[in-house]
């Protein structure tokens, strides 16, 4: 994925997607939680958000923390949607035309470390513990 975000951004970005997909499905599937396969990748984020448990174990105020996790999450959910949207024009998975250009590199360097960014926060809150499914 990183290797591929200076030499092919539809698989940087491709790939991108596919690793907080599979985080979402390995987490969910370890807490024995339904997964329904139309659901979308926000949908998928969502659920797996709503099964792990945000809130700060040391912070001198929590509930304040709490109130400003909750909102870092909502806007991790709002750049998850626009990734997708992303992912769909120009990652693979779909065909693409003789003319199609892809996104510049620095694109795909934000695309890929920020979904990298959320996947290690997920799993880091779940304990570290969620094997990736296939």
């Amino acid at each position: 994925m990183n290797d591929n975000v200076n030499k092919d951004t539809d698989i940087a970005i491709g790939t991108a997607k596919e690793l907080l997909e599979t985080t979402c499905k390995s987490i969910l599937k370890q807490r024995d939680q339904a997964i329904n396969p139309d659901w979308t990748l926000p949908q998928l984020l969502k659920e797996t958000t709503a099964t792990l448990d945000f809130r700060p174990k040391e912070a001198q105020d929590p509930e304040k923390a709490e109130r400003s996790i909750r909102q870092i999450l909502g806007g991790i959910t709002t750049i998850v949607h626009g990734a997708a949207e992303l992912r769909n024009g120009y990652g693979t998975g779909h065909g693409k035309d003789a003319d199609f250009k892809g996104l510049e590199t620095k694109y795909a360097k934000l695309f890929v470390g920020v979904i990298s960014e959320i996947a290690i926060l997920y799993l880091a809150t779940n304990g570290e513990t969620a094997e990736l499914v296939e």
